[in-house]
């Protein structure tokens, strides 16, 4: 079974994604994605659409969620970052509803 892609929301960036992909997890960005400032259903869509899960820093703005959302509750970029890293392979293992993640 394939490693399901984990798709980082605005304010998480590239370098993230490509630290989760050198350890092997299949990561990108919703701006690589061309989904830069597109609606928060467009992105769940998209997401989707490839059977990731989006990791968000926010609360989404729709009632129906289209792909699983990782929310990561942490204020500073570190811990963001320490916390998706921790998280990882239960966010790609995610595969309905929102969760948080600390």
């Amino acid at each position: 079974m394939a490693a399901r892609l984990i798709v980082l929301d605005d304010g998480l960036g590239p370098a993230l994604a490509d630290e989760l992909s050198a350890r092997g997890r299949p990561a990108t960005t919703v701006a690589a994605l061309g989904l830069a400032g597109a609606g928060d259903a467009d992105v769940l869509a998209a997401v989707a659409a490839r059977d990731g899960v989006l990791v968000a820093l926010h609360p989404l703005g729709v009632r129906t969620l289209a792909a699983p959302v990782a929310h990561v509750v942490a204020r500073e970029a570190a811990a963001r970052r320490d916390a998706v890293h921790r998280h990882a392979a239960a966010i790609a293992a995610q595969r309905r509803g929102l969760r948080r993640y600390r």
